[in-house]
C-alpha cells in the first residue's frame, strides 16, 4: 500500500517524492497499487534490504529483541532476480525460497554474534494463504494450505493453522514436535516468562506462556484452557480439547459461502472433532448437542470474563 518508503528509527530514509503506477499484473503475482514512492524504494529489493538490516542489528554486542516482519510470501510476489527460477512453484515458490534464505541469513548472524545459546528464535506466519484452484494451477501444482479446509480469513483451519518453528539451544530439543494448541497472543507471555519478567494482573489476559510445552509437557490444555479465534467477518470459533465449534454457518472469510442463514430446524453452527477429523470434513453439530452447549457456554463465559490475567 502506498506510500512506499522506509523508516529507520523515527525518521524516513527518504521522502516519497516520486510516483509509481499500478503495474497491471495479476494480484497473485508481482502486483502493487500505484502511489507515492521514495527514490530508495525498489519492490524486489524490499526483502533483501530488511534482511540486511536485521543481520546488522543482531550482530551488535549486547542483549536484544529483534522483531522482523518480513513481507514474504505475501503479495506482491517480487523475488529478486537471483531467486527467479529457484523453485518449481513459479513466482510464489521463488519468493518462499528467498524467504527461507533470508531467515537462514538471520540465523547465521545470531550464530556469529556468539549469543545463539541464549537466543530464542521464533519463525511463524500471521495467517493461512489466500489460495484457490487457480493459484495451484498457476504455481506448479503447489497447494499452500495443504489439506486444511478453507483459506486465509476463514474460521476453518486453513485460515489459522500456520507454520511455527522455534530454536532455543539447551531449552528445546532439536527436531522435537509438539501438538499443543497455542495462539500468537501467547508469545507475549512466553517472551516475558523466558526473560523472568513478571506481568501485572491487568495485562495480556489472553496470553499464556508456552514454556511448559517447550519443556516437553503435552496435552490439549498444557498451555491454555481453550483457544478462541474468529473469521474476517467476525464469525467466532472456539477450540477446547479435540472439539471445535464455529458459531455460525459459512466460512466467514474468503471461501464461499461466506455466510449462510440457517433455515428453521437446521443447525445454527458447525462442530468438528479436530483430533479425529483435522480437515473438518464431518460436521457433528446434530450428533453432539452436549458439546455445542458446552462450547457455547465457554465462549459466552470468555466474552463476559473480567479483563485480568488468570490466577
Amino acid at each position: 500500500m502506498p506510500p512506499y518508503l522506509y523508516f529507520d528509527g523515527r525518521r524516513a530514509t527518504a521522502l516519497p517524492s516520486g510516483r509509481i503506477p499500478d503495474n497491471g499484473e495479476t494480484k497473485r503475482g508481482p502486483y502493487w497499487r500505484g502511489g507515492a514512492i521514495a527514490p530508495d524504494f525498489t519492490m524486489d529489493e524490499v526483502l533483501p534490504r530488511l534482511t540486511r538490516r536485521a543481520v546488522q542489528f543482531v550482530e551488535k554486542p549486547g542483549p536484544y529483541f529483534c522483531y522482523v516482519p518480513l513481507p514474504a510470501p505475501h503479495t506482491p510476489w517480487v523475488p529478486s532476480r537471483s531467486s527467479l527460477g529457484r523453485s518449481q512453484a513459479k513466482l510464489y515458490g521463488d519468493f518462499v525460497e528467498q524467504l527461507d534464505d533470508s531467515i537462514g541469513q538471520i540465523l547465521a548472524a545470531v550464530d556469529r554474534s556468539g549469543q545463539a545459546a541464549r537466543t530464542l528464535v521464533i519463525v511463524t506466519s500471521d495467517n493461512g494463504a489466500p489460495w484457490e484452484k487457480r493459484d495451484m494451477e498457476e504455481n506448479g501444482g503447489h497447494w499452500a494450505n495443504l489439506f486444511w479446509r478453507g483459506q486465509k480469513a476463514d474460521a476453518y483451519e486453513a485460515g489459522h493453522r500456520v507454520p511455527f518453528l522455534l530454536r532455543w539451544p539447551g531449552r528445546v530439543k532439536p527436531g522435537s514436535v509438539s501438538d499443543v494448541p497455542i495462539c500468537h497472543t501467547d508469545l507475549f507471555s512466553t517472551t516475558c516468562d523466558a526473560a523472568s519478567l513478571p506481568l501485572p494482573p491487568n495485562a495480556a489476559e489472553d496470553s499464556f506462556s508456552l514454556l511448559p510445552a517447550l519443556a516437553g509437557k503435552q496435552g490439549p490444555t498444557t498451555v491454555r484452557p481453550h483457544l478462541i479465534h474468529h473469521a474476517a467477518n467476525g464469525l467466532f470459533a472456539i477450540r477446547e480439547g479435540g472439539w471445535k465449534l464455529i458459531e455460525g454457518l459459512g466460512s466467514g472469510g474468503f471461501t464461499p459461502p461466506v455466510k449462510v442463514t440457517p433455515t428453521p430446524g437446521a443447525p445454527a453452527g458447525q462442530l468438528f472433532h479436530l483430533a479425529q477429523d483435522p480437515f473438518e470434513r464431518h460436521d457433528l453439530y446434530r450428533q453432539h448437542p452436549e458439546q455445542v452447549q458446552r462450547l457455547t457456554s465457554l465462549l459466552n463465559q470468555a466474552r463476559s470474563a473480567p479483563r485480568t490475567r488468570p490466577a
